[in-house]
């Protein structure tokens, strides 16, 4: 058994981490430091795909049932292109959540377990936690551990160009939605689905020839609202969208060569921040702390002995990741040039591949409905091509 481990961040992947590493009696003192005020979250609503979800309840059962009997069940998963609707996957059987309500939950799991969570707790220094067996950097995409350590773990960071926002709607969406637009206003995809009876999250993204074109470099963040707003009129259903912490911003790619360093361990976003077209990074997270846990598990005489088999698998298994999220941003960088060359059904086939994880046969066994309409296209097209 550990005697001392330190946490540095409360969201998902620490507070989770912490539940794990004390209610499998892995660690005699488990502390969680967040540097945010209890209840303190940003952001919407999280989502997470089947196959995350029934890791999760694999792994630990009790937790899964807390956090899924709040969930709000995503159905299909839609794409919207100025030209047609078409439902890319249907009976995901995906789930989402309010962030706020999913760190309830796992603060009282932590709770119940006998974890000390430590909020309001700032962390500048590792001096503080060099007494513990294990130091856990979970404190998100602007981790004060990795900047600690960056030389260590071989961190390094660069920008896309795309800009986006996170916000709430009270439009009651259901399933997946990405909905495109191309005209006077730019090109935009709006990221929606609803995680809760009354709210919806809505994530606006727009590629940098809009940003400059449509003057929204130079508008305040209420004009860029109302821009949105009025652009996504028809999708949003007259309602407003709600703000919370909204930044317009680019997205941050933070890479790390390792993912331990000594006793220190890096979880979630301060690890690798998942792209929001991935729409993985709650349970990626969430997913890293079952990987730590099952390496201590797996070696519970040594740290070191764990730790390492942690970077040898997890790592692998992250960087794997980092590439598929490569390529969904890379198609998503350039979206604008797709939605006036492509049919519906050739945009939506083109966002399913994007990543190289399914193939024909693969989306045939996913979204049976999908492909019976997207052979019926390609025959339709081409009369004399057969299909397998």
């Amino acid at each position: 058994m550990l005697r001392k481990v330190g946490i540095v961040g409360g969201g998902p992947s620490g507070l989770y981490a912490g539940y794990l590493l004390k209610s499998r009696g892995l660690a005699d003192i488990v502390d969680v430091y967040e540097i945010n005020p209890r209840f303190a979250t940003y952001g919407f609503g999280i989502s997470m795909a089947d196959s995350g979800l029934r890791r999760l309840r694999e792994f630990d059962e009790k937790s899964y049932e807390t956090i899924h009997a709040q969930m709000h069940t995503l159905q299909d998963h839609v794409i919207e292109h100025p030209d047609g609707a078409v439902n890319v996957r249907d009976n995901r059987g995906a789930g989402a959540i309010g962030r706020a309500e999913l760190l309830a939950l796992l603060l009282d799991c932590c709770e119940q377990a006998g974890v000390n969570v430590h909020n309001e707790h700032r962390i500048d220094s590792l001096t503080s936690l060099e007494d513990c067996d294990l130091v856990i950097g979970a404190d998100g995409t602007n981790s004060v551990v990795r900047s600690l350590l960056a030389a260590e773990f071989g961190t390094s960071t660069y920008y896309l160009s795309n800009r986006f926002a996170w916000y709430g709607t009270k439009c009651p969406y259901e399933g997946s939605t990405l909905t495109f637009l191309a005209g006077d206003k730019g090109s935009w995809c709006g990221h929606h689905y609803r995680y809760s009876d009354s709210m919806s999250t809505f994530v606006p993204e727009c590629d940098a020839v809009t940003w400059t074109s449509c003057g929204l470099d130079d508008m305040n963040d209420d004009e860029r609202r109302l821009f949105v707003e009025d652009a996504f009129a028809e999708t949003l259903q007259g309602h407003e969208l709600i703000e919370n912490n909204s930044i317009w911003r680019c997205f941050r790619v933070t890479k790390n060569k390792r993912v331990v360093h000594k006793n220190v361990a890096l979880l979630g976003d301060a690890l690798f921040a998942a792209h929001y077209s991935i729409g993985s990074g709650t349970r990626l997270a969430m997913e890293d702390a079952v990987a730590l846990v099952q390496s201590l598990e797996t070696s519970p005489g040594s740290v070191q002995t764990a730790l390492q088999e942690f970077q040898e698998q997890r790592g692998a298994e992250r960087f794997k990741f980092v590439d598929a999220c490569e390529k969904s941003w890379t198609w998503f960088e350039g979206f604008g040039s797709r939605i006036p060359a492509l049919s519906p059904l050739e945009f939506s086939y083109e966002y399913m591949v994007r990543t190289g994880r399914l193939d024909d046969e693969k989306i045939r066994n996913v979204s049976p409905h999908f492909m019976a309409k997207l052979d019926e296209h390609r025959r339709a097209a081409d009369p004399a091509s057969t299909v397998a």
